[in-house]
């Protein structure tokens, strides 16, 4: 049986840290300063939506870093959030920062005076420790069910972060997770959730056509939802499903004259974005279908402007709700019935 074995008594004698090494060791302690924060603050956040209260990211960086200068003259391992102790000091009702101090006034006993005390101790008694403590961290699988639910983007993230760490390696695993992470949020954007919406009954709401049936339909407007940033990488899908939303609209008989752009869901554009709207634009234009903008954000409008989209969509068409653009689409359809009635 393997036993804890020979503990070292005393504190080591500080010593200057050797900066020649600093080239050799810099991309370990990138990884190990990233892991490390990772950790801290994710652990952080756990306990802090548990018992309701507030957890600074700036504050824990910081902190990390203050905990780093010290130890580093006496030898010691890069401090950070061990989950087991934590779970074990929040399970046992600590509230404060006192706790630390009495942890580490026992440590301190044990490095300067009871360490061959502990000599004999079983490793395994070690790790049954930290075993008890995790199975409440791995009832976290019975949320999966609900996080598929919520989120399969979330979901795969939560998934490939676990496996990955498990069978690679922590540091590996967390770079990782990082990267894939990344990849998705281009796959959220390159692949936006795109929808035609409608008014609901006599109501000022409009909602996805296909998962509200009961809807108002006007044949002479097309309401488009584009629930993404608006990017260079997604600029040209997002053309291609308003082409195709007016194409799908139109009949033999009769073909929408407006197609109004709820943005309320594009929470950034770049320049590229804004020309595509500027293209757009053109492009409707040619087969006799104004666009007009609904819900613009601030900064959608700054773009707009300092990319003169306002020459192919003036500013007149920009409107502050859906319903107010088809209000404008209704009086405008009044003033041509009653030009016609007046010639």
């Amino acid at each position: 049986m393997k036993i804890v074995d020979h503990i070292p008594k005393g504190l080591p004698a500080p010593i200057v840290p050797n900066f020649s090494q600093i080239p050799e060791l810099l991309p370990d302690a990138i990884v190990i300063a990233i892991v490390t924060y990772a950790v801290t603050f994710s652990i952080g956040k756990l306990f802090g939506r548990k018992n309701k209260y507030r957890v600074d990211p700036r504050q824990e960086l910081r902190s990390l870093a203050i905990c780093q200068i010290l130890p580093c003259f006496f030898l010691c391992h890069p401090s950070s959030v061990n989950l087991s102790r934590a779970t074990i000091v929040e399970q046992a009702g600590a509230k404060t920062q006192i706790t630390n101090l009495v942890s580490a006034a026992f440590m301190l006993i044990v490095m300067l005076w009871a360490g061959p005390i502990l000599e004999p101790l079983p490793m395994c008694v070690l790790s049954a420790i930290i075993f008890v403590v995790l199975l409440n961290v791995l009832k976290q699988f019975g949320e999966l069910k609900s996080l598929w639910k919520a989120s399969k983007y979330d979901f795969t993230i939560w998934v490939f972060a676990f496996f990955v760490t498990i069978l690679w390696d922590v540091s590996q695993g967390l770079v990782a997770s990082i990267v894939f992470s990344l990849f998705t949020i281009i796959v959220r954007i390159q692949w936006a959730d795109t929808k035609q919406i409608a008014k609901i009954g006599d109501t000022e709401l409009y909602k996805d056509i296909e998962s509200h049936p009961v809807y108002h339909y006007r044949p002479d407007v097309s309401i488009f939802h584009f629930n993404a940033p608006l990017l260079y990488v997604n600029s040209e899908r997002f053309k291609e499903h308003a082409l195709n939303i007016i194409s799908d609209a139109q009949t033999s008989y009769f073909k929408p004259q407006f197609l109004i752009l709820d943005a309320s869901g594009i929470t950034s554009c770049d320049k590229i974005g804004a020309l595509t709207i500027s293209e757009l634009a053109e492009e409707l234009s040619q087969i006799h279908v104004t666009l007009l903008i609904a819900c613009p954000s601030d900064q959608l409008r700054e773009i707009c402007e300092s990319c003169h989209v306002y020459k192919t969509v003036p500013s007149c068409l920009f409107f502050p709700t859906v319903h107010d653009a088809t209000l404008f689409v209704t009086e405008k359809q009044v003033q041509n019935i009653l030009e016609v009635k007046h010639i």
